[in-house]
């Protein structure tokens, strides 16, 4: 729900390869093309962790969305941050809810496989823990892609959110590493997420859409920016436990914001064919899963190494957890900068 990749420019690469002719080519309803590939993202990731036991970003890929990242680009960011101004509504207040939400979680995510050593884990844990999240996303994310083309969009979001909200209060609650497993599994609920793509592709106007993507995505860059300086500066002074309260009632922010957005059923949903129809024409094209197979390779070599920063910086260089999570803001400065260019330069 941190839940922009960065693997982007990847998914345009396979957008521009095999969209036109599996989506049109097959007539597929477009939650279910976005579901299936991100699901394939997401094997990569548990892969990852259950060959490595390690933990990395959480980064659900899609479809649907690579319009906006074709081209990498750091012109006019602040072009693009003022277009935000003239989104929709709907849009505004969706930017609004993933910059909560993303705040929520960057005040503790990059000290999180730290927290899990404290609570009695090994790399070994830390890497079991990690694959339950990629594996719960991944088996939530193809039924909701299905769903996401029968009903209400709005509903679909809200409950993923609803179910995710809790879980800073398990992590706070948590005496050894067990305990994290329920919060794992309820915040890598991802039901709606396919909805919540959708939702943004339907709600925008055609010669906009990447630019909503684009700004859309910004709000959680931004609040990657801003929550890990907030979390350094309170770390040493109220410890992590309250750090997962203040994250829980951001989480719970994004959520009521959520509530306003305005109901979105989908267009054409009365069609005949269907839905697990349009996921089997899109299994046996073989094009389409070479390309999503390249896309769960790279994402399983990129992510391997990322369980290794918070501890590495802890105990080879003997850097604060304050410190650390300043050193991510720095990361997320880099998405932010990409994601408000990105919009401007991919729809022209």
């Amino acid at each position: 729900m941190d839940r922009e990749g960065h693997f982007e420019h990847l998914t345009g690469v396979i957008n521009d390869a095999v969209s036109a002719e599996s989506n049109h080519g097959l007539g597929l309803a477009p939650s279910s093309l976005g579901a299936v590939s991100s699901s394939m993202c997401e094997f990569g990731f548990t892969t990852t962790f259950s060959l490595a036991s390690r933990f990395a970003d959480l980064n659900p890929c899609n479809l649907e969305s690579a319009a906006v990242l074709r081209r990498i680009t750091l012109r006019r960011p602040l072009f693009a941050l003022i277009e935000a101004v003239r989104l929709d509504r709907d849009l505004r207040l969706i930017m609004l809810s993933n910059f909560l939400w993303s705040s929520g979680s960057m005040l503790y995510y990059f000290i999180w496989p730290i927290y899990v050593r404290d609570l009695g884990g090994t790399a070994r844990e830390i890497g079991l823990l990690t694959s339950l999240m990629f594996f719960t996303i991944t088996i939530t994310l193809v039924p909701g892609g299905v769903l996401a083309d029968r009903f209400n969009r709005k509903w679909l979001i809200l409950t993923t959110w609803i179910v995710a909200t809790p879980a800073p209060l398990v992590y706070a609650l948590a005496r050894s590493w067990e305990g994290l497993i329920p919060g794992v599994i309820i915040y890598s609920f991802f039901l709606g997420w396919p909805a919540f793509e959708a939702y943004i592709a339907q709600a925008s106007p055609p010669e906009r859409l990447s630019r909503a993507y684009a700004l859309t995505s910004a709000g959680f860059s931004l609040g990657a920016v801003l929550a890990p300086l907030l979390g350094a500066y309170l770390l040493p002074l109220i410890g992590i436990r309250p750090l997962f309260l203040i994250s829980f009632s951001l989480f719970a922010a994004s959520t009521a914001v959520l509530f306003s957005v305005s109901p979105q059923r989908p267009a054409g949903a009365g069609r005949s064919r269907t839905h697990i129809q349009d996921l089997v024409r899109l299994i046996k094209d073989r094009r389409f899963l070479r390309w999503l197979l390249l896309f769960a390779l790279a994402t399983l070599g990129a992510s391997i190494v990322r369980p290794f920063v918070p501890t590495l910086l802890q105990d080879r260089y003997g850097l604060a957890r304050p410190t650390i999570l300043m050193a991510s803001a720095l990361l997320a400065l880099g998405e932010l900068a990409l994601a408000v260019g990105l919009g401007w330069i991919a729809d022209r």
